[in-house]
């Protein structure tokens, strides 16, 4: 069966033609995987891919605020709730 045709229908059909014993087998090798320990990413990737976000930001335009323009917001927004 193509990944294209894995519908919800289609597994519970399947899983319907399996005799018990290989459905739960099925079912305890899949809480096996889910309940095993994921390693985590490395602190490499972790940094590749903010540098990824960074250059992509960088590209579009993105500029960060300086710690000026920052307080200025933060100040207009509370002055902001005084007025409502």
């Amino acid at each position: 069966m193509a990944t294209a045709d894995v519908t919800y229908h289609s597994v519970l059909h399947d899983a319907q033609q399996l005799m018990p014993e290989e459905q739960a087998r099925l079912i305890d090798e899949l809480e096996r995987k889910l309940a095993a320990p994921h390693e985590p990413p490395s602190v490499t990737d972790k940094m590749a891919i903010l540098d990824q976000i960074h250059e992509r930001l960088h590209q579009s335009g993105y500029r960060r605020r300086t710690p000026e323009e920052v307080v200025a917001y933060i100040e207009e927004e509370r002055n902001s709730w005084n007025n409502e």
